[in-house]
This record gives C-alpha cells, structure tokens and sequence, in this order.
C-alpha cells in the first residue's frame, strides 16, 4: 500500500502541467453490485483522479474480497498490489490516479459485493475555482460537495 500513496504523491506533484487554476469536476459516477464469481478485469479510466467507496465487503471465513492495482516498476516489470477487503473497510474510501490499472477479483461465496466509484477531472472552463468540486450534469440532486 505504501507504493501506492508513494505513486499517488508523485502524480499529484507532476500535475504542474496546468498554466491556470480550474475546478476539480465529478466527471462520472457510479454504484457497482457483484454476485458470486464475479470480478472486474485489470482496467483504467480516462480522467485525472479516480475513487472507490467500499460499501458491503462480504467474507467468507479467512477469504476476503481483493480489490488490486497494477503498475510497471523502475525495471518495466508488471507489479500487483492487493487489496484485502473485508467488513472493517465497509465505509472507506481510496481516492487514486485514474491512469493506474486497478480491478476486483471474483469472490466464491454466496454474497453481494457492492461499491460506489467516480472519477474527477479538470474544467478548464471554470478558471480560478481550483479548490472546489462541482457536480456535473450525470450527478443526482441532493449530493452534496465542498
């Protein structure tokens, strides 16, 4: 997990291509309900900030739901960095790179595995407001961000 705040820190410091100030803006957003063997593929998305709210995180004994992010080290090999999931982190919330590959494992338990993601990019078209997040049209009435 280390490497992956480390990479985060990082990503965060290089964002220094932007010559103005613009808003962070909710792009999409989203809630993902997985049955038994279900999983989500290795995949990334097309913005600048991704995250992830664990809702319900069924176990089964010592077997948890692995959430995972895959990157390539200093030597080009293909890493993995699992993410153990269970009840404790029902709740929690992990705000990443959205370029990084992630995804979920399929669990063998009869359960439901649910979660609620978004991704956030920056508008251009709102200079000077940098600090905030804005809702975009796809986001529902009632949410509320500061």
């Amino acid at each position: 997990m280390l490497i992956i705040i480390i990479a985060i820190k990082c990503f965060i410091q290089n964002q220094s291509t932007l010559t103005f100030d613009c808003a962070s803006t909710l792009s999409s957003f989203w809630v993902t309900v997985q049955q038994q063997n279900q999983n989500i593929p290795s995949h990334d998305h097309t913005a600048v900030f991704s995250f992830v709210v664990w809702m319900k995180m069924p176990v089964n004994g010592d077997e948890k739901s692995v959430y995972y992010f895959q990157y390539s080290d200093i030597l080009g090999n293909i890493q993995t960095e699992h993410i153990p999931l269970g009840p404790e982190d029902e709740g929690r919330m992990l705000f990443f790179p959205a370029q990084l590959n992630h995804g979920v494992y399929p669990f063998h338990f009869d359960s439901e595995r649910l979660t609620v993601s978004g991704n956030i990019k920056y508008d251009p078209r709102q200079i000077g407001n940098q600090n905030r997040i804005e809702p975009s049209q796809s986001t529902y009435e009632g949410l509320e961000f500061s």
